[in-house]
């Protein structure tokens, strides 16, 4: 068989499989490992694939983002409003906390009670803008306004945020895989929440179970620098070997 024939119909196969690995591939087709990577090489600069550790996912499989607020926190609310209650029970009174512009973390704050006295740092402006009384002190970075995430960007939230360091961070994510960690969907807000991280001392990711096993176009952080993993199902058996072995709490 021809290379470009074999390219082709591995094409197929992964657009099929969604996710697979370079083993994997080599004993459908009989060819070696290295043969495998020359073609998913080539299946990557023709835009099909992106290369994994291990292997390669269809792009079809890889979210890219750009949905409305609105739209976001429309999408699945049974399970925010679940992972809203159960991140509460990480945030102690009088803590600092930094939470990103994400509609789980949203949901998460309006969760937390009057009496823990928190001091709450931003880049969000539908937290900031008093459409719920927040039970907390409130302080938004400012910055350049992204009207699709409702939330404040660039060198002046940045700025903003380095001045401060908290007792935890909440961030919402696009994507969770076992090889590549927390992964987002856009520069600009990848990199305010990068800082957000930087300046504290726990991180907390909350993410429902549509998040786990997905890829999206850039890297976070490795999942051992997540203090936890907030979802509203048990993940695979895989996801709770790695957490335990990573010392991440897993809460579901």
């Amino acid at each position: 068989m021809k290379a470009a024939e074999r390219q082709e119909q591995m094409k197929q196969y992964i657009q099929a499989a969604d996710r697979v690995t370079v083993a994997e591939l080599s004993g459908h087709w009989g060819i070696t490992e290295e043969t495998v990577r020359r073609d998913l090489d080539k299946l990557e600069s023709q835009g099909s694939v992106t290369r994994v550790h291990g292997g390669a996912i269809w792009n079809g499989f890889v979210d890219t983002g750009g949905e409305h607020f609105v739209r976001r926190h429309k999408i699945n609310a049974r399970e925010k409003g679940y992972i809203a209650l159960k991140a509460a029970e990480v945030i102690h009174p009088c803590e600092t906390i930094i939470a990103d512009a994400s509609s789980t973390v949203l949901e998460a704050l309006k969760a937390v009670g009057d009496e823990r006295r928190l001091t709450v740092i931003t880049n969000s402006s539908k937290i900031c803008d008093g459409s719920f009384e927040p039970a907390y002190n409130l302080i938004c970075t400012g910055g350049i306004y992204n009207w699709k995430s409702l939330s404040f960007q660039g060198e002046s939230a940045l700025e903003s945020i380095r001045k401060y360091r908290v007792d935890l961070a909440i961030l919402g994510c696009k994507a969770l895989d076992l090889d590549l960690g927390v992964m987002d969907s856009y520069e600009s807000e990848a990199v305010v929440k990068r800082v957000m991280v930087e300046q504290a001392d726990k991180v907390a990711i909350l993410a429902d179970h549509t998040k786990f096993d997905k890829v999206a176009l850039l890297k976070l952080m490795d999942l051992g620098d997540i203090s936890y993993i907030i979802t509203d199902r048990e993940p695979s058996k895989e996801w709770v070997s790695l957490c335990r072995t990573a010392g991440v709490g897993l809460l579901y």
